[in-house]
């Protein structure tokens, strides 16, 4: 076994300890397989999902709709990420959106850059606006730590976007240098991970600093409640009479039935005016 993978699983004993602050988590694709997503919960807080990409023709990730709903199922903390193609981000990013769909509550989503482009920061900061404008939230941006380091993110950090990065240090806990962002929000420390569950390949396993609700918060807010008021038939006032316009008075009477109350009306002499 690996330094790496048996320092994964120092993790997952200490992590056991730790459910309310530390969280590690994985991304997947088709690449993984079919998942056993019962089995996998057990050892990993939060999950990334690829949704589908651009780097190879415009398409959506063989595993896509069975790892969503099993993470919704399950109630794992999750979100969705897109690979980019290099292309076109206004498209790319109205192509993620149309894969995912309508975000449920706490779901992040993500653009992995792992391509070379001419221009990775004003391709990302693309991408990045039309997502948050689609999807509502601010998207994270994947991408290697050695690409952090050697260009000026300064307008996608400005925009808000969350660093996720990548960086094999064999150091679970310790996060990089930020480059020009605050943090690193998310590390993917490995892409050599073993966990129970997934079977067909290893597997990315991250690292996240802080807990579920802080995961969660970075992704779709909670709809507020819909507060209403009943009125017990009781509690309502009683009424005699009532006076109508133009002078003409009408007798009241109330019926109160299971439905409610029903009024009956007989019309009165005119008033002497």
């Amino acid at each position: 076994m690996s330094v790496m993978l048996l320092a994964a699983a120092a993790f997952f004993a200490i992590f056991a300890g730790r459910a309310s602050a530390d969280m590690m988590g994985v991304d997947v694709s088709k690449w993984q397989g079919t998942i056993d997503w019962d089995q996998v919960r057990s050892h990993a807080a939060f999950a990334l999902v690829k949704a589908g990409g651009d780097e190879d023709g415009t398409y959506t990730d063989g595993q896509f709709a069975c790892n969503r709903d099993e993470v919704r199922r399950l109630g794992i903390p999750h979100g969705f990420y897109y690979y980019a193609g290099g292309g076109d981000p206004v498209k790319e990013a109205e192509h993620f959106a149309s894969i995912v769909g309508k975000l449920e509550p706490g779901e992040v989503v993500a653009l992995d850059l792992e391509i070379d482009h001419p221009d990775p920061v004003g391709y990302s900061l693309q991408f990045l606006v039309r997502a948050e404008q689609l999807f509502g939230v601010k998207p994270l941006l994947y991408t290697n730590m050695n690409r952090v380091w050697s260009h000026d993110w300064r307008a996608v950090v400005n925009n808000g976007n969350p660093l996720w990065g990548a960086i094999y240090d064999e150091n679970l806990y310790k996060l990089p240098e930020p480059g020009f962002w605050p943090e690193v929000t998310i590390k993917q420390f490995t892409s050599k991970g073993v966990i129970p569950g997934i079977t067909s390949n290893t597997v990315d396993l991250n690292y996240f600093s802080r807990n579920a609700a802080d995961f969660e918060a970075m992704g779709a807010p909670v709809p507020p409640p819909v507060i209403v008021t009943v009125v017990e038939e009781e509690q309502l006032p009683p009424v005699e009479s009532i006076v109508v316009p133009e002078e003409i008075e009408y007798e009241i009477n109330l019926e109160a039935t299971d439905a409610g109350v029903v009024v009956q009306a007989d019309e009165a002499d005119i008033l002497d005016s």
